[in-house]
């Protein structure tokens, strides 16, 4: 059986590609990106973002509160 199994086995003598094409400079992610010093302005931006997201869900909540309170 084992011998069977060997004949149907065949080296591989083609080249392949790699299965996935090298990364561009759009596709790096941004840890390799270097650091220009902005990452305190982004982390602000992103901070007032997530605050306003907030004050904006509460304000919703509320609104439903007085609509549907008994």
């Amino acid at each position: 059986m084992t011998a069977l199994a060997g004949c149907l086995t065949l080296p591989r003598t083609v080249q392949e590609p790699p299965p996935f094409p090298a990364p561009e400079s759009h596709d790096v992610m941004p840890e390799e990106i270097p650091n220009d010093g902005s990452d305190n302005s982004r982390f602000r931006t992103t901070l007032i973002r997530v605050i306003i997201v907030q004050v904006v869900a509460l304000g919703l909540l509320l609104l439903l509160q007085l609509r549907y309170q008994p």
